[in-house]
């Protein structure tokens, strides 16, 4: 039987091979970094809506050589040659998972094959830019995050594991805070200009800062956990302790 629509995936890119950022002319910015709608992707309530009440999803590293054929939204767009990841840097992606799972209701299980899993996590090595993708295949199933191992996705120099959290978060609802096509976003809708969020604000700007990314910052916690819950026992001590937030967190769940 064919397993159940997890995500309606659009392909979200830093820099990408594969296509370019198209930014709206029209925008209503906000100067609120604790808005939790500025992070909140246009495509995420169907994914919700998929999900009908799941609260697991498991994940797989690709170890192996072999290609794959991605899709968005059903139309063909490539055929990418995987590039295993080193067991370094799947332990750090692990590390990186395990934290996420303590913070939002959603948890994400590491799966032993790509038949179980929802998500695949596939290294490429391409030259040039820094690329990440979140794509999905033909039957729309099952989720492809793509990221460039060439560049150092998450390697433990520099900024480790940007790349892997911004797609991560893609994966998770999470859309850039330049991107105003849903009717808003985060100081300016330009994703490298003087007035642009950072990735000290989120990491899912474009833009970076002068600080080492190690997780997601406050704001992007605070939206996942509006997204997809509360995990009991979570950290309580950002962007939901401000008043009335809890309520507006649950309020859909």
């Amino acid at each position: 039987m064919k397993k159940k629509k997890l995500f309606i995936l659009r392909v979200l890119i830093i820099v990408s091979m594969f296509s370019s950022v198209s930014i709206s002319a029209d925008s209503s910015c906000t100067k609120d970094e604790k808005s939790l709608d500025v992070l909140r992707s246009s495509w995420v309530d169907e994914d919700l809506a998929f999900l009908d009440g799941r609260k697991k999803i498991g994940y797989v590293f690709e170890q192996t050589v072999r290609n794959y054929r991605i899709y968005q939204e059903g139309a063909f767009l490539a055929v990418v040659r995987s590039d295993p990841f080193y067991p370094e840097e799947i332990d750090k992606a692990n590390e990186l998972v395990s934290r996420v799972n303590t913070y939002i209701d959603l948890k994400l299980n590491e799966v032993s094959s790509r038949r179980e899993a929802d998500i695949v996590i596939i290294g490429v090595c391409e030259d040039g830019d820094t690329t990440g993708m979140v794509a999905d295949n033909e039957f729309g199933d099952q989720a492809y995050l793509l990221l460039n191992g060439c560049n150092g996705v998450l390697e433990l120099e520099g900024q480790p594991v940007l790349l892997f959290l911004h797609e991560l978060g893609h994966a998770l609802g999470l859309e850039h805070p330049f991107d105003d096509s849903d009717g808003d976003c985060l100081y300016s809708n330009e994703p490298w200009g003087s007035k642009s969020a950072d990735d000290s604000v989120t990491v899912m700007a474009y833009k970076s800062s002068d600080r080492p990314v190690g997780f997601f910052t406050d704001l992007d916690l605070a939206t996942l956990q509006s997204i997809h819950g509360v995990a009991e026992d979570a950290p309580r001590d950002f962007l939901v302790n401000e008043p009335g937030l809890d309520r507006k967190i649950h309020k859909q769940f």
